[in-house]
């Protein structure tokens, strides 16, 4: 993962260190926005997904919850977002929530092939495997 990151630019690293090290969904991620991050507490909210760049309810209804985040995440994200208060944490160029096709295709497995690291899936990235 360390690997992934440090490889990243400002944005990505953001999104792939909150993905392996929270373990959410794409979609969870997609639609997470600023006031979902508890600086303070240490605490992520996951509320709302997105699919296919617009937000939409959880999976399900447990999946609505809040993460306990390592503090070295909450550093890299409160860094990342520089002041921001509002809006979405990773938002696309367009302003909505990402589409993981897109995540995939044009940031992650070009970054990976780069690498000389397998491709991984959409599930949390399937950056599971790479946790640190």
């Amino acid at each position: 993962m360390t690997q992934i990151v440090g490889a990243s630019e400002e944005m990505w690293k953001g999104l792939y260190s909150t993905a392996a090290k929270t373990g959410v969904r794409a979609g969870e991620l997609y639609a997470l926005e600023v006031k979902d991050i508890d600086i303070a507490r240490n605490v992520i909210h996951i509320r709302v997904a997105a699919w296919e760049g617009q937000k939409q309810s959880t999976k399900t209804r447990n999946a609505t919850r809040a993460i306990d985040a390592q503090p070295s995440l909450i550093y890299i994200l409160w860094n990342y977002l520089n002041g921001k208060m509002d809006g979405l944490v990773f938002p696309a160029k367009n302003g909505k929530p990402l589409r993981n096709n897109n995540v995939l295709r044009k940031q992650l497995h070009p970054l990976l092939a780069k690498l000389g690291i397998p491709k991984v899936g959409c599930t949390g990235f399937g950056l599971g495997r790479f946790r640190s």
